[in-house]
């Protein structure tokens, strides 16, 4: 029994494949699902890039439910009806619609895994940015199908905390209901759960970077949360076991990223279908710009 993540550090690929297929049950057995998010910088946090952008702009973290609300408001107003999506968001959940933000590189309070270890490791390994050169690369894996079997274990615990939940995200289903979007997840009990997990099975083809990436996401109520302590506060003394931190010395990127190559050809093209970053990122630095000139 252990309330911390593993930690295993992986410097060839071959026994990255080897243990990674092992938590799979490819070679012990087990039928559990295993997610994984890669980090090109082993001190990053699993912090939502909704709050990474806030912070990097120097934003008041107390303006992060304003701007999470106009981010979605401009999102549904102005890159939709471009995508030929109107009809989608009305049959759809907040959550997914979230997740289609974060996709297309709209900041949100999801963080985005992928079932694929490959995928994550093309991520964690991904051309460094001038600040991260000089540090290892990091690949969180953590076990949904345990997680979710304790969220159902102390679900009453979450629900005591019911009103103070659905009002942490009250604004954005404020918006969803001005633009006409149902609001059904509030019917839906996983939502009192600090940490759920949620994959969008659409067949939309908004959703083929989802599909491809093996996406499947976290959500937190609390934007500001490190979603590692919201997933060792579900899993306990078993965070150990279900959750693992794979870090990759910064002297064997090179060598990950040649047997990526191999399986990943083309692999942008392959992971980033049909974006167009730039005009999403003149809705964030739109939104964003209006805050960060506020002293």
């Amino acid at each position: 029994m252990n309330n911390a993540p593993e930690e295993k550090i992986i410097d060839n690929w071959k026994e990255f494949c080897s243990f990674c297929n092992e938590m799979q049950g490819y070679t012990s057995g087990s039928t559990d699902t295993w997610i994984f998010r890669g980090h090109r910088n082993v001190c990053w946090k699993l912090m939502s890039s909704l709050y990474r952008e806030i912070k990097e702009r120097k934003i008041d973290p107390s303006k992060i439910y304003e701007i999470e609300k106009q981010l979605l408001d401009k999102f549904l107003q102005e890159w939709f009806p471009r995508m030929g999506m109107d009809s989608y968001i009305r049959n759809s959940l907040l959550f997914q619609i979230f997740s289609i933000m974060q996709q297309y590189g709209i900041r949100t309070r999801m963080l985005d895994w992928t079932q694929s270890w490959i995928v994550a490791a093309y991520f964690a390994t991904e051309e460094r940015e001038a600040n991260d050169d000089e540090k290892d690369a990091a690949i969180w894996c953590i076990n949904a199908t345990q997680i979710e079997k304790c969220f159902r274990n102390s679900c009453k615990e979450y629900d005591i905390r019911k009103k103070y939940r659905l009002d942490m995200i009250k604004p954005c289903l404020d918006i969803m209901d001005e633009r006409n979007c149902p609001v059904r997840q509030i019917c839906n009990n996983k939502i009192q759960c600090n940490a759920i997990f949620f994959k969008d099975i659409s067949s939309s083809s908004a959703d083929v970077r989802m599909i491809i990436q093996a996406s499947i996401f976290t959500y937190c109520h609390n934007p500001l949360a490190d979603h590692k302590e919201s997933i060792t506060k579900i899993l306990a003394d078993d965070t150990y076991k279900y959750c693992k931190k794979i870090i990759i010395p910064k002297s064997s990127n090179g060598i990950f990223r040649e047997e990526l190559e191999k399986r990943l050809k083309s692999a942008d093209e392959i992971l980033f279908p049909c974006i167009s970053q730039k005009e999403n990122q003149g809705i964030l630095d739109s939104v964003m710009s209006e805050y960060q000139n506020k002293k």
